[in-house]
């Protein structure tokens, strides 16, 4: 219902998105740690009473008192890291449970001023566009029957596909995998997928006010110690990438067709092992006098948008409007561990959205094409 006020363009479009982030956060926390079924069933009537009446400080004011003791018990238990890596393994967190092993040193950051400086620093304000690196000309009408194939069953394909943790709210991947694709709700599951559907085909084929999409852009700013200095990382909000995934399923073939061969993270099949043979012949060649190896510095963060938003409807037009909606204006990333701390992304791609790997292939499809006849070159992401 919530989904379906943004999607009919009532009059609560605004703020519907922002209330689907929130409700379910606030109806589905445990009231403790070994709370069982009846005991859920019992607060999740008494929450969606108060939701009715509109008395959310109530809901916000148990939710927190409920979050503060269950802290005060994760930090009294001090657990192992052969426990950490078995319940990850059984809870078939494979990727996670490895990189917890592979990981020598570093971690998590704690976040003070220099921290905080320094994600400043890799998140650059907007700056205008060159007007020579602006494409200009006619452009390609899209047939907006192409986004039909976003279906339920493509929401829920997508669903099963998208892992990890969650963004701000923190409802991971398999909080809404349960939501879609339990069959247990039947035809309730149903009608969520679908609606996700036609937010998605919405957002790919209108013009959205970016304030009523922005809870949805939003994403999760984790500093990670670099041993020395610091990576950034965003994880965006499950429900927006099962709906980049969704996107990126469709235009998988037109992204790969308009970023061209050159440009290997569009998804080409075998690219890299393709990059490395032919960079091995240009080696060999008796006219190479050298080989020079591009690693562009913090290249995702510091991609122009301007540039790449207007460029898009030259070079890619079905993915156009979709990225135009969701990077129009600076998105929200909450730091975490800090006490409200926002950090604005203005320029390039935020992290934890799933178009921003074929995005960025596309957007560097101008530089590539300029570099053509001058040297001999292959791309993977921001290395060439």
């Amino acid at each position: 219902r919530l989904l379906n006020l943004f999607n009919d363009k009532t009059e609560w479009e605004s703020v519907a998105l922002r209330l689907v982030f929130i409700f379910i956060p606030m109806m589905l926390q445990k009231p403790s740690k070994n709370s069982r079924a009846k005991d859920h069933n019992i607060y999740l009537d008494k929450r969606l009473k108060l939701w009715k009446v509109g008395d959310l400080s109530a809901i916000i004011s148990e939710g927190c008192e409920i979050q503060k003791r269950l802290e005060e018990t994760r930090k009294a238990q001090e657990r192992s890291l052969a426990t950490k890596f078995a319940q990850l393994m059984i809870h078939g967190k494979v990727s996670a449970a490895t990189s917890l092993i592979n990981r020598q040193s570093g971690g998590l950051l704690d976040v003070d001023e220099t921290v905080i400086g320094q994600l400043k620093e890799k998140h650059p304000s907007a700056m205008n566009a060159a007007d020579e690196i602006l494409i200009t000309g006619n452009k390609v009408a899209v047939e907006e029957v192409i986004f039909e194939a976003i279906d339920s069953m493509l929401v829920k394909k997508a669903a099963k596909l998208t892992s990890g943790s969650g963004g701000p709210t923190l409802v991971d991947s398999e909080c809404w995998q349960h939501i879609l694709c339990c069959c247990a709700f039947s035809k309730s599951q149903e009608l969520v997928a679908e609606a996700i559907a036609r937010l998605a085909r919405r957002i790919c084929t209108e013009d959205v006010n970016f304030q009523s999409i922005a809870v949805l852009t939003a994403g999760r700013l984790v500093p990670l110690d670099k041993c020395p200095g610091l990576r950034p990382i965003g994880i965006g909000e499950i429900l927006r990438r099962i709906i980049g995934k969704c996107v990126m399923m469709v235009l998988k073939k037109d992204v790969q067709k308009d970023a061209g061969p050159l440009q290997t993270c569009a998804g080409h099949e075998g690219g890299i092992e393709a990059a490395i043979h032919a960079m091995a012949e240009v080696h060999d060649n008796e006219d190479t006098e050298a080989i020079l190896l591009v690693d562009a510095s913090n290249a995702f963060n510091a991609l122009n948008r301007t540039a790449a938003t207007n460029n898009m409807q030259y070079i890619c037009p079905p993915l156009a409007k979709y990225f135009e909606n969701t990077y129009r204006e600076p998105t929200n990333l909450y730091v975490a561990n800090s006490e409200g701390v926002i950090i604005k992304s203005s320029e390039g791609f935020t992290q934890g959205d799933n178009i921003a790997t074929g995005g960025y292939a596309l957007s560097t499809k101008p530089l590539i094409d300029h570099l053509r006849n001058i040297i001999k070159q292959v791309w993977f992401a921001d290395d060439s």
